[in-house]
């Protein structure tokens, strides 16, 4: 997986959060739509529970981006 920070700032780490519960430390660089669509910055997140992940990166088209 990609990354480049490791603080949240650029987006490189952002995958889908599918199941499963993790940290939430702000500010990070996601848009409100994409935090909607479950997508979360791995760099700066601890899982609390058992976690299933998309790391496939979002289609250029689609809302989420």
């Amino acid at each position: 997986m990609q990354h480049s920070c490791t603080v949240g700032n650029c987006g490189e780490c952002m995958v889908r959060l599918c199941h499963g519960q993790v940290t939430q430390a702000e500010p990070n660089c996601l848009t409100e739509e994409q935090k909607a669509a479950g997508y979360v910055p791995a760099c700066t997140r601890c899982p609390l529970s058992t976690l299933v992940v998309d790391i496939a990166p979002p289609h250029p088209d689609s809302p989420e981006t």
